[in-house]
């Protein structure tokens, strides 16, 4: 049930007709949860917050399951959509934009981990007391006219991704350090530009060049900055993209692998066994049929 306090808490859902990659900006919504024909993508950072009944995500070329009283982070420019079974019950997505999510100076390694593709999870109740009056209040103060309302939530939010990580890093390899990277603005606005670009052209063949020249960064400049924050190349985080997505048409259509191999950007049959096997420790196939979750609508 909607808190009555906040009447603003409106339930949203799924536009089908909205463009790939359109951003949602900083938002806190109350989400009805409906069936998706398609995959959203948006250079944001997504928490769902599930309060009453289990939802199912597939992200990437992963089914993740979030209980109740549980919260996921990810990067949201990896497709996501809703997956089968559809819960009843509604539950709240916060969208934070990259260049905020940047600005905020979270541990290297927890940055480096969610631009890596990694889903943290949490309970709810552990890094939220009271999330359900918390998470309309911060609707009401997103809408509020008044500034300092909406600012008070970026701080707000801030803190929830440093409980989090807090509650998290013991589960997520490499989590060593507790390092922080300040990122100027022209370094935050430089690497939103570069994540932007390899999410919205990873199928297509690129260089450094072809990268550096698109988002009029020098090369060298834009290397260095983007393993600095994402902890990876730009051609590792461009084939990151490339396997996530020849992972979900494995699980989610019956595609021939040859065309799954083209349409994630890959040059040849060959080159995609021989890289997929490497960083899955199985073939496409193996894939295919260890991941296939009937349930899951068919790609048509």
């Amino acid at each position: 049930m909607p808190n009555l306090l906040y009447p603003q808490a409106m339930l949203q859902s799924f536009n089908p007709n909205r463009k790939d990659f359109e951003p949602y900006g900083l938002s806190v919504t109350r989400w009805k949860p409906t069936r998706m024909n398609r995959t959203d993508r948006h250079n944001e950072i997504e928490l769902n917050f599930v309060l009453t009944e289990s939802v199912t995500f597939q992200i990437g070329g992963r089914r993740v399951l979030v209980p109740p009283g549980m919260l996921n982070v990810f990067w949201a420019a990896v497709p996501h959509q809703l997956a089968p079974p559809v819960s009843k019950d509604a539950y709240y997505v916060t969208t934070i934009p990259l260049n905020t999510f940047l600005r905020f100076e979270l541990p290297e390694a927890m940055v480096q981990a969610v631009l890596g593709g990694q889903i943290l999870n949490a309970e709810i109740e552990a890094v939220l007391p009271a999330a359900e009056t918390r998470l309309d209040a911060w609707i009401s103060d997103i809408n509020s006219a008044h500034p300092l309302r909406s600012q008070a939530t970026i701080l707000e939010l801030q803190s929830l991704l440093l409980r989090i990580w807090s509650d998290a890093e013991m589960r997520v390899e490499h989590a060593a350090t507790h390092s922080k990277r300040t990122l100027n603005q022209a370094d935050v606005s430089a690497v939103e530009r570069i994540a932007a670009y390899v999410a919205l052209h990873y199928t297509e063949p690129l260089t450094i060049a072809q990268i550096s020249d698109a988002t009029g960064l020098a090369s060298g400049y834009a290397m260095t900055l983007f393993r600095k924050v994402f902890g990876q190349t730009m051609m590792e985080n461009v084939l990151d993209h490339r396997l996530a997505h020849a992972q979900r048409l494995l699980i989610s259509t019956e595609q021939q692998i040859l065309d799954i191999a083209f349409e994630s950007g890959f040059g040849s049959l060959s080159r995609f066994n021989a890289v997929f096997k490497q960083h899955c420790k199985c073939s496409p196939r193996q894939y295919r049929k260890l991941h296939r979750d009937e349930s899951l609508p068919l790609k048509k």
